[in-house]
């Protein structure tokens, strides 16, 4: 197993990290992502269009948290580059379902686009049927980069 953990992202053209005392701000042509990161034992810097996610100690724990603080990066990057679709179905037969949308556009950012996709999912679930009988609901069938 390696011992140095330390993850290099590097930073698209039109892209700008900012790093603050615990907190990572990226601006991008498609948005503009805030995310609190508020670790100790993590040190994240910006040099020369690359942000560089490296750990101060050398416990188990803190490695595993650089990989997850660089997929957080990463995602954040992607968001403010590229919009992220998710497109739900509506799906009723047995149940009578009222759907109205206010709005279609939401965050850029990839996990919570991907939360507010799945929480819709979750919560028109239909409970104590078959589903192979009562599939009524909303569903996720597509998504991706647009």
């Amino acid at each position: 197993m390696s011992t140095d953990s330390t993850a290099v992202i590097e930073v698209p053209q039109g892209v700008e990290v900012i790093v603050g005392k615990d907190h990572v701000h990226i601006k991008g042509p498609k948005g503009d992502l805030k995310r609190t990161f508020p670790q100790k034992s993590i040190e994240i810097k910006v040099d020369a269009g690359k942000v560089t996610v490296a750990p101060r100690d050398k416990s188990s724990s803190t490695r595993a948290l650089v990989g997850t603080f660089n997929s957080h990066i990463k995602n954040m990057i992607t968001g403010a580059q590229t919009p992220f679709v998710y497109k739900l179905k509506i799906a009723y037969t047995h149940f009578p379902v009222t759907v109205s949308v206010s709005g279609s556009d939401f965050s850029p950012d990839i996990e919570s686009a991907g939360k507010a996709a799945t929480l819709i999912e979750q919560t028109t679930r239909i409970s104590k049927r078959d589903r192979r009988v009562f599939q009524d609901g909303i569903f996720i069938v597509e998504k991706g980069k647009q």
